[in-house]
């Protein structure tokens, strides 16, 4: 019985070395280090505080940008000299038109088409013509004749390509007609080359705007009617041919939602313009003259009809 009894105290005190060992070796868990659940806590509070900067921030540039005139808002390419230079009108131009040019709606500008940077092979004059370019697209390739500026072409009457001139097509409906070689102080109201300008009839839906768009961009024939006769046809249609010497005759309709507020921009013009100077590489002066400027169009949510014309 004795012999049991010491037996089982040498095994209880291995035991207990044993369980002393274990304990030993998981000590407790010390009370700074960070648990799981702190990790993920903290990464979720920076995640929240950067998306409260980036909206302070996005707030503070939109209140900027509303204390700053439209013109400093939308137009600020870093222009080279060389492109300044080109954008000038020529002096003698200026001097052959000047009695056109003191009268109110009229003006004289230079538009400058994009160049082709894919010929060039050395890297950073390809980057150059790029960015310039840009600053061609953003200010120098386009005009506003409702605004009477440069402007980008997404909110222009017209731009120009190397051959073309280009209506506008955001939220404008826009046509053009070569009215060939004359002067340009024979063209008026009442001249019977423009009369479809004057009668053309806008939808006020955007369906019907959308459809009188595809029949301008495929082109509309049109006869004028002159001394009580059918007189010669013309196209009507979204680009021309840019031709020295030709007058054309433009028309800019510009739509607006109905619940927004009328800008100077919302309007409808009829506009005649001269091509007095043309370069080799594409730089096309035009003098221009406004014939009549009315409210534009309000877009209809449902199908109503058209407003009647000028």
């Amino acid at each position: 019985m004795k012999k049991r009894l010491a037996s089982c105290a040498i095994v209880l005190a291995v035991v207990g070395l044993c369980t002393v060992g274990i304990v030993a070796q998981n000590p407790p868990s010390r009370p700074d280090r960070p648990t799981q659940s702190d990790i993920v806590k903290d990464n979720l509070e920076r995640r929240m505080n950067t998306m409260r900067n980036l909206d302070a921030l996005a707030r503070r540039q939109a209140e900027i940008e509303r204390r700053e005139e439209l013109k400093t808002r939308y137009f600020r390419p870093e222009l080279s000299d060389e492109l300044r230079e080109r954008m000038e009108v020529a002096p003698d131009v200026l001097q052959a038109y000047g009695d056109l040019l003191s009268r109110p709606d009229t003006g004289a500008i230079r538009l400058v088409p994009q160049g082709d940077c894919t010929r060039i092979e050395r890297l950073s004059k390809a980057t150059e013509c790029y960015q310039e370019n840009a600053n061609i697209r953003e200010y120098a390739n386009a005009f506003s004749f409702r605004e009477k500026l440069h402007t980008l072409f997404g909110r222009s009457d017209i731009g120009i390509t190397s051959k073309y001139f280009v209506g506008g097509r955001h939220s404008v409906q826009t046509m053009i007609v070569d009215l060939g070689q004359m002067e340009l102080s024979a063209v008026d109201r009442d001249s019977a080359e423009i009369s479809f300008l004057f009668s053309f009839v806008p939808e006020a839906s955007s369906k019907g705007m959308d459809a009188q768009f595809d029949d301008l961009k495929n082109g509309m024939t049109v006869a004028s009617f002159e001394n009580g006769a059918v007189g010669r046809t013309r196209n009507y249609s979204k680009v021309a041919k840019i031709e020295p010497g030709h007058v054309y005759a433009f028309r800019s309709i510009a739509y607006r939602g109905e619940t927004t507020e009328p800008l100077e921009k919302d309007a409808d013009v009829v506009v005649v313009f001269k091509v007095v100077d043309r370069e080799e590489d594409g730089d096309t002066t035009i003098v221009w003259k406004v014939l009549s400027r009315k409210p534009g169009m309000v877009m209809k949510m449902s199908e109503e009809p058209a407003a009647n014309g000028l």
